[in-house]
């Protein structure tokens, strides 16, 4: 089985549906947690973009009622990305978010059994930050050297293995 695709944002100049915004959040969740942020702040952007990819209405008509702050979960600060987002098609705070962060590290997200707090360390820790790097440093005995993240890794570089044939 294929491991799952990491949420990519859109490219720019993309069509900002409810599903490309969501996309948006999911990667700041995933990089925030990745980066070792607060638990609270992730979940903010994960329930909100749960919460987008479960609406009916367009997040655009939302805006432009101005009642982006109606669906659960939304508060000053997510409405106001929402409208950046929606009019510039882009989103200042994930371009430094990706500054800080590897965006490539969604990547390695989505391998078998690497959260995105695992991620963050193998990132901090072995410098990994794209599924290549992971294959590289189990094939170099790199992990040999932090047992506790090879015993995680287990099944990711199984997986990376498994991708070679």
């Amino acid at each position: 089985m294929a491991a799952p695709i990491a949420p990519q944002p859109p490219p720019p100049g993309a069509v900002l549906d409810n599903r490309a915004i969501a996309q948006v959040f999911h990667s700041i969740a995933l990089l925030l947690e990745a980066k070792g942020e607060l638990p609270f702040k992730t979940r903010a952007y994960a329930r909100a973009a749960a919460a987008f990819e479960a609406l009916d209405t367009p997040l655009s008509d939302l805006a432009a009622q101005g009642r982006l702050r109606s669906v659960p979960g939304v508060g000053v600060a997510i409405a106001q990305k929402v409208q950046e987002l929606l009019a510039t098609g882009q989103l200042a705070f994930y371009q430094r978010l990706t500054a800080e962060v590897p965006e490539s590290l969604l990547a390695v997200m989505a391998l078998p059994g690497v959260t995105p707090r695992l991620a963050g360390r193998l990132w901090r820790e072995l410098g990994i930050t794209q599924p290549q790097d992971l294959r590289a440093s189990a094939a170099e005995g790199r992990l040999d050297h932090a047992p506790r993240l090879a015993a995680q890794l287990h099944r990711a570089v199984a997986h990376l293995a498994g991708a070679d044939r």
